[in-house]
């Protein structure tokens, strides 16, 4: 179940697929991340899993657009710390 959970089922673009719920998204030829996401008005979420780091980030927002902003962030802090997301 997990393996077709997070297999790509619809191509989006050169960098995203769509497996069953989850966006399946190659960061570079060695980086992925898996993640959901959504939003209503005054609301939002970002959870994302980064399988060669097994680094796990979840951001919850009291605004509709606050969580990715956030998340893009602590992404880029992750790279500073050499993390590799």
């Amino acid at each position: 179940m997990t393996t077709q959970l997070f297999h790509p089922h619809v191509k989006v673009n050169d960098v995203a697929s769509y497996g069953y719920g989850v966006w399946l998204k190659r960061l570079d030829a060695k980086r992925e991340k898996w993640h959901i996401m959504g939003y209503d008005p005054g609301v939002s979420f970002h959870s994302a899993y980064y399988p060669q780091s097994e680094t796990i980030v979840t951001v919850l927002s009291n605004t509709s657009d606050g969580a990715y902003a956030l998340v893009q962030a602590i992404e880029l802090l992750l790279l500073e710390k050499g993390i590799h997301t």
